[in-house]
């Protein structure tokens, strides 16, 4: 079985706003038969988890912002808007996937 954690804070008062999102910052590679050498980067890197767009520049990736967007439209990415909070304070996620076998468990998400 496998378990994925998921808390969110905010220090606003908890209520999502629904509407236009803001900048996504987080990506991800879909499923696709189709390659694009530009990604191959990421794919290496990543695979198919979650990035955030600041891990490019801190693990010498060079992919803009407005090439991730073109990607995306291309169907080969996946974003992820933040969550807007109706006070406008900042919200914080944080995750753990947990593989709990019949030996015990183990987070694959740790390094």
């Amino acid at each position: 079985m496998i378990v994925a954690i998921e808390p969110f804070t905010t220090i606003g008062d908890g209520w999502v706003v629904h509407g236009s999102p803001p900048k996504p910052l987080i990506f991800s590679l879909r499923s696709t038969k189709k390659k694009n050498e530009d990604l191959k980067p990421i794919e290496n890197h990543y695979g198919q988890l979650p990035f955030a767009l600041r891990w490019l520049r801190k693990d010498k990736i060079s992919l803009s912002f407005k090439k991730l967007k073109e990607f995306e439209k291309q169907r080969l990415i996946h974003s992820f808007p933040p969550l807007k909070e109706q006070s406008v304070a900042v919200v914080a996620q944080a995750e753990h996937t947990i593989l709990v076998t019949s030996n015990g468990s183990k987070v694959t998400t740790r390094a």
